[in-house]
């Protein structure tokens, strides 16, 4: 496996990253993905949701997410570290804080009631969170209060995205 992808899989949101993590190819259209709400927009987030922001993947964010990590052969879990996360209207990208830095960048649309859904990878033959086995979308909330952020997942069976996503981001000034 390549290095990058490696280490970009994991990441994005781990400082260090396992190798063995992720997906080289695009995945196939997932017939389970769930169909936006109409209260979902598809072109972007709100406003409040919108910047870059950081915090630290622990050891329990990780444990957290242990009972089902069951992504494929040879794949570890990420490693805790500091992260970085860019919220643009087209996408949501998830920074790994090493050097050099490393990304993986999904589709997603946001509602300003907190519904937040990852709709896919932008780039998957760069990197991927979980092997193509395991879908590429996912159901999280979002809240914000002050220059924080705070998202939750819903349901997402990808264990490595879930325990490296969730938690409590602050905005960086």
């Amino acid at each position: 496996m390549q290095p990058l992808r490696s280490l970009v899989c994991i990441g994005t949101l781990a400082t260090l990253l396992a190798p063995g993590c992720g997906s080289s190819g695009a995945a196939e259209p997932d017939a389970s993905r769930p169909a936006a709400s109409p209260s979902v927009s598809t072109v972007g987030a709100p406003h409040g949701f919108l910047g870059t922001y950081e915090r630290t993947v622990s050891p329990a964010d990780i444990a957290r997410t242990a009972k089902f990590r069951h992504e494929g052969p040879g794949q570890e879990p990420p490693s805790p570290g500091r992260a970085r996360l860019i919220i643009t209207r087209s996408s949501v990208t998830f920074v790994v804080l090493t050097e050099p830095p490393l990304s993986i960048q999904e589709d997603y649309s946001a509602t300003v009631d907190g519904h937040l859904v990852i709709n896919g990878y932008t780039h998957p033959d760069v990197g991927s969170f979980c092997g193509p086995e395991i879908p590429q979308n996912a159901s999280y909330t979002w809240s914000r209060t002050g220059g924080q952020i705070r998202i939750q997942s819903v349901s997402d069976r990808c264990a490595d995205r879930d325990s490296s996503l969730t938690g409590t981001w602050t905005r960086m000034e």
